[in-house]
């Protein structure tokens, strides 16, 4: 009987125990990646986080997301916040993501560490079939569209390819709402061209207005529609513009331009739009479009990105256009994405390699890349059929990646960090086999001491080891290294200027190494984010695991490194990409019939070693050094870059300094950080205007490690880029 009571008790705990309600979780969190699940590997990338509590009481803690961010960083992101009951919380983050980086673990964290809430999301399925995010490759195109859905613009990516100087590659279009936008400017940094489609200008923040003006000053490419709802002056979209909107009117756009723009010419169209008044105001800014109020369409450089304006809603136009919806969309972009409204494409080869040896004897081949464009065709899928099948299992990093290797080398050339002499190997080991042979034999033979031979080996074994850890600490150890290499850019007139710091951290031992003051980088919105040097090709069946930590606090547009654990004998590379005031030159270049004559004042407490000015991708005019607070003067006719020039300086695969050693310019002005500003600095160059290029002898790098004594070299390179002034000699009109 007790036993059957004991059955019968046992059967009422467990029916009790599996009908009771589960635990309710404290939050509900959703994570969303990219720009619609696409993302450019090892380049900053959205992420949106919406928390939704289950308490009764405000919770302060912390989000951390950490995920690899190439093959040898995990990227460890750390936001605070506070979550108010029943009202749910959208935290905008930014981070980077390597190429077929599986997992994402992400944590609610207490004031004192507790662990409240964690998860883990699958990022990549190795089969293609159920993988949360899509590679962007080198050779694609990723378009973002924030505002109205209208005229076809999502169905393009089904007719256009991207096409490059070497090859195509497929075109992305995502949308975001304006509330889920960045809301900082590295969130809009893989992407080709943002196009905000006559968006409720109230539902932005602030903060994402600037971040999309600082991304397009950086070398980012807007793409703004709207028709009777332009940006307010006190808008940083407007201040980007150099004309103010009128109001909105009735226009009629003729048919030529109907044709030019790949629309139906066959009559005009009668439009509302707010055309553009007057004529452009700098030969780097042109109007398109004609109507008699003015035009319809502008496109110019701001800063080192470009901006396109259309004034009318596409979305209006008769039902006739609307079954070309695709050819006007890759016109316009295209308009945007290159250099003129009348670009012509690139002649693309099926074989890829003829056309890369082709470009390669071009003596006006500038070996600066530039850039990726649109081109319609009837069906993208059946276009890129076989280049496609290739994207789910390997990633081409590209020449941006080129570049910052040969940066990183510079970074790597210490004595430290050189293999070993193979003769001490071989002199060590023979000393060994002496002493463990002859020597061990003859010594205890004499001593009649043979039997401890196998003692007497030990020790001389364990005294060796030993010896080899020690003496390899005295070959390889030394002081701490701090070595930078910047390039820093800035337009005369300008009072902003946006520099890239790629710098590498040698440690003599295991240890934590923080920035000191890491509130006053955080105060100028610092981006930093680790860095490696990459294959060309990375293949997704052969990951390495990432063994370096990099712990961020993010938080009001910066991203700073609280904690950055280095191991004994390693170097540790690190990116910083911020703006900063003027450049430490002032320059002014004068030009008349007997050539160039440059003013420059060197600003800097640094001696200015060397320049040039580049007057065009073929002309340069070399000067010398400019001791600090100096004002120099330099007369002479530019020089013609033969193409052997071009073969020791421009060419990618010689991405190294003249005479074949060193650290070359093009390598830092084409690294990543830096690449979008210079394809800027060249459409300048196209427009008449010239940039004085000039490298500082070791100037103080502008961050610090606490406490910490180490030796410091760093290679800065300053762009300005400066609108020459003719002169007309006396007597003449």
């Amino acid at each position: 009987m007790n036993r059957k009571r004991i059955w019968i008790l046992f059967l009422a705990v467990f029916v009790f125990s599996g009908t009771a309600p589960a635990k309710e979780e404290p939050f509900n969190v959703d994570v969303f990646f990219g720009w619609g699940g696409c993302y450019r590997p090892m380049d900053w990338t959205p992420v949106e986080i919406n928390i939704q509590g289950n308490l009764k009481e405000p919770f302060e803690g912390t989000f951390v997301l950490s995920a690899r961010q190439d093959e040898l960083n995990t990227m460890n992101l750390v936001h605070r916040f506070v979550l108010t009951p029943e009202i749910p919380l959208h935290i905008p983050l930014v981070t980077k993501l390597a190429f077929a980086a599986d997992k994402c673990a992400v944590r609610i964290e207490g004031q004192r560490g507790r662990v409240f809430w964690s998860g883990n999301y699958d990022l990549w399925d190795f089969s293609g079939q159920k993988q949360l995010l899509t590679s962007v490759g080198v050779h694609d195109i990723l378009i973002g569209l924030i505002g109205q859905r209208r005229h076809g613009v999502l169905q393009t990516a089904r007719q256009a390819v991207a096409v490059s100087e070497l090859a195509k590659g497929q075109v992305y279009i995502q949308d975001k709402i304006a509330r889920t936008a960045p809301w900082d400017w590295t969130g809009y940094a893989s992407l080709d061209l943002l196009i905000l489609y006559d968006p409720v200008w109230s539902e932005f923040h602030p903060h994402q207005l600037r971040g999309i003006s600082e991304w397009v000053r950086n070398g980012g490419s807007l793409l703004l529609i709207y028709a009777t709802n332009p940006p307010a002056a006190d808008n940083p979209i407007a201040q980007l513009l150099p004309f103010v909107p009128t109001a909105p009117m009735n226009v009629t756009i003729p048919t030529e331009t109907l044709a030019k723009w790949n629309l139906r010419g066959d009559q005009p169209e009668a439009i509302a739009a707010s055309p553009i008044a007057g004529n452009p105001p700098s030969p780097v800014w042109r109007y398109d479009g004609r109507v008699e109020q003015g035009h319809v369409f502008a496109v110019g450089q701001v800063g080192f990105g470009r901006v396109g304006v259309l004034t009318f809603d596409p979305g209006n136009l008769s039902d006739a256009q609307k079954t070309i919806t695709s050819q006007f969309w890759v016109e316009r972009c295209n308009a945007v994405l290159t250099e003129g409204i009348g670009a012509i494409a690139p002649e693309q080869t099926a074989n890829v390699q003829e056309a890369q040896r082709r470009f390669e004897q071009q003596n006006e081949y500038s070996q600066i890349p530039r850039g990726r464009r649109l081109k319609f065709v009837e069906d993208a899928t059946a276009e890129l059929k076989e280049a496609m099948q290739y994207n789910n299992w390997r990633f081409q990093t590209g020449f941006k990646q080129s570049a910052g290797n040969a940066v990183m080398e510079h970074l790597y050339n210490i004595s430290q960090m050189r293999p070993l002499s193979i003769w001490w190997i071989i002199g060590l080991l023979t000393l060994l086999a002496v002493l463990l042979g002859p020597v061990d034999y003859l010594v205890l033979k004499r001593m009649e001491r043979l039997p401890l031979t196998w003692v007497t080996s030990a020790g001389w074994i364990a005294l060796f080891t030993i010896g080899a850890y020690f003496g390899v600490q005295v070959l390889r150890g030394g002081s701490m290294q701090v070595r930078s290499v910047s390039v820093m850019d800035g337009i005369q007139g300008q009072p902003e200027s946006r520099v890239t710091y790629t710098t590498g951290i040698f440690a003599p031992r295991s240890d934590d190494y923080p920035l000191d003051k890491p509130q006053v980088l955080l105060d100028r919105r610092q981006w930093w984010s680790g860095i490696t040097p990459s294959q060309e090709d990375i293949y997704s069946y052969n990951q390495q695991t990432a063994g370096r930590n990099l712990y961020c606090l993010q938080y009001d547009g910066a991203n700073i490194p609280y904690s950055i654990p280095i191991n004994i004998w390693t170097i540790q590379c690190l990116q910083n990409e911020t703006a900063a005031g003027e450049v430490p030159i002032d320059c002014q270049l004068l030009q008349d019939d007997s050539g160039y004559r440059l003013t420059i004042i060197n600003r800097s407490a640094s001696k200015l070693m060397e320049g040039y000015v580049q007057l065009d991708p073929k002309r340069r005019m070399d000067f010398e050094a400019v001791d600090p607070g100096e004002t120099k003067e330099f007369s002479s006719l530019p020089r013609n870059l033969s193409w052997d020039d071009q073969v020791n300086e421009r060419i990618p695969r010689y991405l190294r300094g003249r005479g074949g050693a060193g650290l070359s310019d093009l390598a830092a002005f084409c690294s990543t950080g830096v690449l979008a500003r210079t394809q800027g600095i060249q459409r300048y160059l196209e427009r008449g205007a010239a940039v004085v290029c000039v490298r500082f002898e070791n100037p103080p790098i502008p961050f610090s490690f606490e406490g910490r004594i180490y030796e410091q070299s760093h290679v800065q390179w300053v762009r300005q880029v400066i609108f020459p002034t003719e002169q007309k000699e006396q007597g003449k009109p």
